[in-house]
Formats: structure tokens, C-alpha cells, sequence
């Protein structure tokens, strides 16, 4: 237990260390127009400007921006100032030549401020952002000079609620074929009940048939999204929130 706590409290300083650091080094790849990798001493970061959000892919300008960030850092040595690290990802200040990179693209109307993040910056910082901001939105550069262009974050909510109502559909429509008989094996957004109705199995269980092979392709959400080559009911099924969220794939009985 000791050894245990011992871990878990070096964790913490190190990420708290981690954070509050300060990486120098060369940007090797521009992601988008707030993401760029920096290798820094032969380690490779992945590393976000803060605050900042730019037009999603699809989006008037986005490639337009992705562009005009590698102009300004692609192959150049930058300094990042890491406000914090989540999953892999080093969120913070990246300077050129002690200039703001993330200020520029708003002062270039490359990107919107991100005001879902703004309770988390801090005063000063986040008016010199909001400046560079405005400034841009006068002269309608960039993004605002684009006629009813939707700001980065509200488009990524209304996808997930597209998204979200398209399971829904899939969802009760499985219900829905099992009630009428329809079904004989999973189906794309199968429902746990769905699934225990069609094949008679505990959720976890590898349960199969000797006809051939099932397998499924999962999102990044883990939610089944295609069935292939489905003659029966086998494989490793688990359950979250009541749905079918994973599958181990390509099981083969004789």
C-alpha cells in the first residue's frame, strides 16, 4: 500500500512539473491551425496553442490557416509555455522570437478566441487576446470576412448532436426489428437488450455458432458502426450505459 501511494504521489508532482515547464525546440509538422509537433532534444511533443480555436476541417479557411501557421513556424525553433498536459497534449503559450504565435493568428483572423476556455484565463492574458481579436474583426480579416461562418467550437456541438441523433435512430430501429422478429444476429447500434433478445448471452461472454465468421469495425466512441461477413452470433461482447460498446473482432469457429 505504501509502494502504491508512494506512485501515485510522484505522478502528481511530475505532472504538476510537467506543466508548469518550458520546452524549446524545432516545429517538425503543423497538425491544424492550433497543433504542431515540436521535437525538442530528440523528444517529440504534441503541443496546442492555448485559447485559441481555428475553423474545423471543412470549414471556409481551414486549410487556409493550417498553411499560414507553417509559414510562420514550420522548421523554426519556438518556445512553449506549458499551461497543462491532457492525454499526450502540452497546451500552452509558443512563442516566435517572443512573439505570441496564438495572438497572431487572431490578430491575423486566423482563428476565434476560445471563449468556452475563458474562465480559465487569466485576466490580463486573456484582454491582449481578446484585443487581437477585435482588432481582426474590424478590418475583417480572415474568418471575419467570411459571410456566416459558424466559430469552431459550435460546429463540433452541433456535429456530436447530429451524430447522437443518428444512433438514436439506429438504436430504435434495432429494437424495433427485434420486437417484429426481424433479427436472428447483431445489427450496427445494437442495444444490450437488443442484444441479449437475439443471441441469449451474458454481456462479456464469447458465445458462437460453427457458420462462419462475425466481425464488427467500432468508432472512436467504441459504438459498433458496420458488420461484415455476419452469419452468426459470436465473439466477446461488453456493455456500457446499456449499448453495445465493443467487440473483440475476427473470431473464427469451426
Amino acid at each position: 500500500m505504501k509502494t502504491v501511494l508512494t506512485t501515485i504521489f510522484l505522478s502528481v508532482i511530475a505532472t504538476i512539473t510537467l506543466s508548469a515547464q518550458t520546452l524549446t525546440g524545432t516545429v517538425t509538422e503543423v497538425i491544424d491551425g492550433n497543433t504542431i509537433i515540436l521535437n525538442s532534444n530528440k523528444v517529440t511533443f504534441k503541443i496546442r496553442l492555448q485559447f485559441i480555436d481555428p475553423p474545423e476541417a471543412g470549414q471556409p479557411l481551414h486549410d487556409v490557416v493550417k498553411a499560414h501557421l507553417s509559414t510562420l513556424a514550420l522548421n523554426k525553433r519556438v518556445s512553449v509555455g506549458v499551461k497543462s498536459v491532457s492525454q499526450g497534449l502540452h497546451i500552452g503559450r509558443v512563442y516566435l522570437d517572443g512573439r505570441d504565435l496564438g495572438m497572431q493568428l487572431l490578430r491575423d483572423g486566423g482563428a476565434w478566441y476560445s471563449h468556452p476556455e475563458a474562465s480559465n484565463h487569466q485576466e490580463s492574458e486573456r484582454l491582449e487576446y481578446l484585443s487581437m481579436e477585435s482588432q481582426a474583426k474590424a478590418e475583417k480579416r480572415g474568418i471575419w470576412g467570411v459571410a456566416n461562418i459558424t466559430p469552431a467550437w459550435e460546429l463540433r456541438i452541433a456535429r456530436e448532436k447530429a451524430r447522437n441523433e443518428q444512433l438514436k435512430k439506429e438504436y430504435d430501429q434495432a429494437i424495433a426489428d427485434v420486437i417484429r422478429g426481424a433479427l436472428s444476429r447483431p445489427v450496427v447500434g445494437m442495444t444490450e437488450a437488443a442484444f441479449r433478445l437475439v443471441c441469449g448471452s451474458e454481456s462479456g461472454d464469447k458465445i458462437g455458432t460453427s457458420q462462419g465468421t462475425l466481425t464488427y469495425n467500432v468508432n472512436y466512441s467504441m459504438v459498433v458502426t458496420d458488420r461484415r461477413k455476419s452469419t452468426g452470433c459470436f465473439g466477446r461482447f461488453n456493455f456500457e450505459e446499456g449499448r453495445l460498446r465493443f467487440i473483440s473482432r475476427d473470431y473464427e469457429v469451426d
